[in-house]
């Protein structure tokens, strides 16, 4: 008996909830304005203006603790090389090339001797043969001036030959010479513009071979962002597109314009485990100086990829969706809440255009699944 009064009762208080006044649920009216479609990522700021900094030649670095952030002037040494080794270098290879340069000197200087020598040998000779004709001279004494002239040109021709292999070897050590004055020269690595130090992938005191990058410098005023988006998002994106800047995700502070989009997509792993295709999107930054920003600040970029204006918007959480894919609102009318199917066109994070179902004068349940 308890039971079907029980029964009884909540049947008694169903039937009084359903005859509620349906004016006490709050609904909203659709309102025209203007549809933003947008998707945010979140982004860092980098220096669009940066160069690398590294090694010219091979050797030994110099401690290299500059703290990031530093600032240089153009020209100014950021880091050497040790200097000890490279001067010794310099002097040993001065050295040899000035007694090169010595040898060389003397080597033609006996030349030139040898080929004077040759030349009386040969003198003498010829005219001691017009007179062997005569028999003045005697085919014994003829004979020997004939060795002396062949011994001198052998002596020449071989004198020659050394000062040629001389001075092939002077231009080698001329060229070590060459290239020590050069490597020494080259040892400070100095700033390419007016810049902060960014990075730096040594701490020195160690040997690195030529061409090993071991920073970068870049110009604060070039101050940009970049963003890692998804190469779905960065298909809907051109260059100039407006981008929404915020710190924090919620107060969007300031603007900028895309300003590049990498040909070259790369993947990474979500959170998730998901590997998922990205490309880098560059774009400007105004009014750098009121954010304060510094180098690979974390940003909240919001790229607005399509402005619809005049459009009829309701908030997203007012529209429903059938299992069959239909959307539909709760539209109140004559004190009745009733399904009432719409065509929809964009959306955002917030709003909902609406082509087709309803005007702006309806009134629809803001949130329906928390009401109905």
């Amino acid at each position: 008996m308890k039971r079907c009064s029980l029964i009884f009762i909540l049947v008694i208080l169903t039937c009084l909830l359903s005859a509620c006044d349906n004016n006490s649920v709050p609904t909203i009216t659709p309102r025209v304005g203007v549809m933003t479609q947008s998707f945010t990522e979140i982004a860092k700021t980098k220096l669009s203006s940066s160069y690398l900094l590294f090694m010219p030649i091979s050797g030994e670095l110099n401690a290299f603790d500059t703290s990031l952030g530093a600032k240089f002037k153009e020209g100014q040494v950021v880091v050497a090389l040790k200097q000890r080794p490279l001067m010794l270098a310099l002097d040993a290879a001065k050295a040899k090339y000035q007694s090169i340069q010595k040898i060389l000197q003397a080597s033609i200087v006996e030349a030139n001797a040898l080929k004077l020598k040759r030349g009386l040998a040969m003198r003498d000779l010829n005219r001691n043969k017009g007179l062997a004709e005569k028999d003045f001279v005697s085919k014994a004494a003829l004979d020997h001036l004939q060795t002396e002239a062949d011994t001198a040109q052998d002596a020449f021709a071989k004198q020659v030959k050394t000062t040629h292999a001389v001075r092939a070897y002077m231009a080698s050590t001329k060229a070590e010479y060459g290239q020590a004055q050069y490597n020494l020269n080259m040892s400070k690595i100095k700033a390419p513009i007016n810049g902060i130090l960014l990075t730096r992938k040594t701490r020195g005191s160690t040997w690195l071979a030529a061409g090993t990058i071991i920073g970068a410098i870049g110009a604060k005023p070039t101050l940009e962002g970049v963003a890692e988006v998804l190469t779905t998002d960065a298909q809907q994106l051109k260059l100039g597109d407006t981008v929404e800047i915020s710190l924090n995700d919620q107060a969007y502070i300031t603007t900028g314009k895309v300003t590049e989009i990498d040909p070259q997509a790369f993947t990474k792993r979500s959170p998730l485990g998901v590997d998922e295709q990205r490309v880098n999107v560059t774009f400007s930054i105004n009014n750098k100086a009121r954010l304060n920003l510094g180098v690979g600040y974390r940003l909240y970029a919001r790229f607005i990829t399509q402005t619809i204006p005049g459009a009829l918007l309701v908030p997203r959480a007012s529209v429903l969706q059938t299992k069959s894919g239909h959307y539909y609102v709760m539209l109140k009318q004559d004190g009745d809440i009733k399904q009432e199917f719409i065509t929809i066109g964009a959306m955002n994070d917030r709003s909902v255009v609406v082509k087709q179902g309803l005007t702006s004068k309806n009134h629809i349940i803001e949130y329906p699944e928390n009401t109905v």
